[in-house]
């Protein structure tokens, strides 16, 4: 029954990564290397607000973001710090990892990794992933509204230029 949980596989070559993220809905999930081996780094949710840049919109790419770059330092101005906060783990053939829900997490292949995946939701996630699906629906809106002044604008346009041929 997958009713409430999403199960995968990754394949992924060496030196790949996935960019910053915390898994679908704020779930939990396992991951089990079948072969290969992975680097994590896991933040804390008490962290998150660290990772985002000066504006609390854009999330960080990675854990290990260039902050050489003045621009990047100035824009991720908390990622230094949650650096200081990550867990890291290294995962081998044959190990499984369990990610808390809300944990935001980056993964790097250091070799061809092949892993087995599942997310799911419980009695003790629920009302986050809850109000994390009610935002994401209000932003979609809010982009639809956009759309349909744009759209509206682009109308009135077409028909004001048109008329006045």
């Amino acid at each position: 029954d997958l009713n409430g949980s999403y199960k995968f596989v990754y394949l992924g070559p060496a030196n790949t990564c996935t960019r910053l993220h915390a898994d679908v809905l704020r779930s939990y999930s396992w991951s089990s290397n079948v072969t290969g081996r992975k680097r994590w780094y896991l933040i804390p949710p008490e962290h998150t607000y660290m990772l985002f840049d000066v504006f609390g919109k854009a999330l960080a790419p990675h854990i290990h973001f260039d902050l050489e770059s003045e621009l990047n330092a100035v824009m991720f101005p908390g990622l230094r710090l949650a650096r200081r906060h990550a867990v890291f783990v290294d995962q081998v053939k044959g190990e499984t990892i369990f990610v808390p829900s809300g944990w935001h997490h980056s993964v790097e292949n250091l070799e061809d990794t092949l892993s087995i995946n599942h997310n799911w939701l419980n009695g003790f996630n629920l009302e986050g992933s809850w109000r994390k699906l009610k935002d994401e629906i209000l932003n979609e809106r809010d982009h639809m509204k956009t759309a349909r002044n744009v759209e509206g604008i682009e109308q009135e346009f077409r028909a004001g230029t048109e008329g006045g041929n």
